[in-house]
């Protein structure tokens, strides 16, 4: 059968032959058949569609045993699983991922022609498939997938057989989806941080030789100012002047990157008793985890803010949804960044001025924000994928253990 139905996914609906593969493992077990389309951030592919067949008859015709098939074998549907297909000697069957089983779409084997099979099936169709048209979706305001997936149900709500499913289905994609994305901002922050090397030691080695000519500096980030330890008699002193005024005209060309160098490193480095000259590398690592770690942290809340209404506004033709890290904030972002340039840290940083207005402890300044202030496409590209990966959860239906678990 496997022959038959790969000969289906290429000659009908479009995919390569190199797309399609039977009996592989992946991600999350080993489909049957699974069906590769584009991936987003790292350009890669992704199991569009997992196939589970059977060569009873009525495995999947009979809907009790079609249920009972997808409760098996929902394990195989990751975060980039759009399709769930089901098939026996007499019937394919197409379920959505997140789609309740009444929206099933199911097509009789015997007899029907290959211009219905492709009628019925045109959502699997290879133009249609992959990661990009749905990112792109998102940055155009399209809400239907926005906090679409349950995560648990209120207390005291009985939930059926298939909402339990669906929410346990989800619940796995969404730390499926944690730790992808950790892993994703850990990479893309330290790269950042890395590439930053050139310019943060002319600023230490300047900083450096000042120090050396003045017994030591004292370095004020807010707002930035420099000054040495030992000045030693009036000319000296007008020397000191100079120097500290000249020294600090530098610094300011780039003040994020001065402060990074000068204040943040070296407190991260104090905090965790890590020296900079002897673990330079190792306290790098620390520090662009723990930076990537807060931004992920301060995401979650905000979507949890979000979705529990916190930003909406009351105006006088009803109440207006308002949110920032899903849409119709990244929408409305898109016009600054094509026009001006900015990348998503900009619009994390209005997301984080307003969540403080509700939260103000999670979002006070720390040293891991040198971040905001970078303009890297790398580290956007990164945050604009994972802000499109946790739009997808309803943080409403968060509940304390899931969040205890996060």
């Amino acid at each position: 059968m496997y022959g038959f139905l790969r000969d289906i996914f290429c000659d009908v609906l479009g995919y390569a032959r190199s797309a399609v593969v039977a009996d592989v493992g992946g991600q999350r077990g080993r489909p049957d058949i699974t069906v590769y389309a584009e991936g987003g951030n790292d350009g890669g592919r992704v199991s569009w569609i997992v196939l589970e067949a059977k060569d009873e008859h009525g495995a999947v015709a009979n809907p009790k045993r079609r249920n009972a098939l997808f409760k098996e074998k929902a394990k195989y549907i990751t975060a980039d699983t759009a399709f769930f297909v089901m098939v026996d000697p007499t019937m394919m069957v197409m379920r959505s991922v997140g789609a309740d089983q009444s929206a099933d779409v199911e097509f009789l084997l015997d007899g029907g022609t290959l211009e219905d099979f492709d009628a019925a099936f045109t959502p699997m169709r290879a133009e249609e498939a992959g990661v990009p048209r749905l990112l792109q979706a998102f940055r155009n305001g399209e809400e239907s997938l926005i906090a679409r997936d349950k995560l648990s149900f209120p207390p005291g709500y009985a939930p059926t057989a298939e909402e339990s499913l669906k929410s346990g289905v989800n619940r796995n994609v969404f730390f499926d989806t944690l730790t992808e994305t950790t892993q994703l901002l850990q990479q893309a922050t330290l790269r950042a941080l890395r590439q930053l090397e050139p310019q943060r030691a002319e600023i230490q080695t300047r900083v450096d030789e000042f120090g050396e000519r003045y017994g030591g500096y004292l370095f004020r980030p807010y707002p930035i100012a420099i000054e040495g330890r030992v000045i030693a008699g009036r000319e000296q002193d007008i020397e000191h002047r100079r120097d500290s005024q000249v020294l600090r005209r530098f610094l300011v060309q780039n003040p994020a990157i001065a402060r990074l160098t000068l204040d943040a490193l070296p407190r991260f480095s104090e905090r965790t008793g890590l020296s900079l000259a002897d673990d330079f590398s190792k306290v790098q690592r620390f520090f662009a985890t723990e930076t990537a770690n807060l931004i992920l942290a301060r995401v979650l809340l905000i979507r949890f803010l979000e979705d529990h209404g916190f930003f909406d506004e009351e105006t006088p033709s009803g109440r207006l949804r308002r949110r920032y890290l899903c849409n119709g904030g990244v929408q409305a972002f898109q016009g600054m960044k094509e026009y001006f340039g900015h990348g998503y840290t900009r619009l994390l940083e209005e997301a984080y001025r307003t969540g403080g207005h509700f939260y103000s402890s999670a979002f006070d300044e720390t040293e891991m924000d040198w971040i905001i202030a970078m303009s890297s496409p790398d580290l956007s590209r990164t945050l604009e994928w994972s802000l499109f990966r946790m739009s997808r959860f309803d943080f409403a239906t968060a509940r304390g253990d899931l969040m205890t678990g996060v």
